[in-house]
């Protein structure tokens, strides 16, 4: 982005470099001439990557900052103030870390967005469900216990991922 250093602190510069690089990145997930099965497997593909890993991801940072907020205020309750600076420094490390993580998550969700009004215009029939990770026609087949004898036969190969 272009930096202009009017009373603009290093927060801003950063969001507003986010920003520019979720723009190009925004532009390019849909190229031109795309077919519905590129579309799809981009869409699948952003789905894997982020929903699952992301969510595990985000959780274990925000259990990680939790436990040095508890960690800094034990030593500044102990007095013991060198430790209170490293933990503090940690917990800022973490919290820019969960703050990455939360972009990234954002830019993802806005791709797939972008990805399924594409593939609604090519195919009105299309249906999507992120928290199964299921695009195909229709509403995504049941959920049915599983058993020994593998998926059940209802189960197209196109919905399998």
């Amino acid at each position: 982005g272009t930096k202009s250093h009017h009373g603009q602190d290093a927060d801003d510069e950063e969001d507003d470099d986010f920003f520019d690089r979720t723009k190009r990145q925004h532009k390019s997930i849909v190229q031109d001439g795309e077919s519905e099965t590129t579309l799809i497997a981009k869409w699948k593909q952003l789905h894997k990557e982020h929903s699952e890993r992301q969510a595990t991801s985000i959780q274990a940072s925000q259990e990680s900052i939790f436990e040095l907020e508890a960690r800094h205020s034990e030593s500044l309750e102990q007095g013991d103030t060198e430790e209170a600076f490293f933990v503090q420094n940690n917990l800022q490390l973490a919290k820019d870390a969960l703050d990455k993580l939360l972009k990234e998550q954002k830019v993802a969700e806005e791709s797939m967005t972008e990805i399924e009004k594409v593939l609604r215009i090519v195919n009105s029939k299309i249906s999507f469900d992120r928290k199964r990770g299921y695009t195909g026609i229709g509403d995504p087949p049941e959920i049915k216990p599983v058993n020994s004898m593998g998926p059940p036969p209802s189960l197209s190969p196109a919905t399998m991922s």
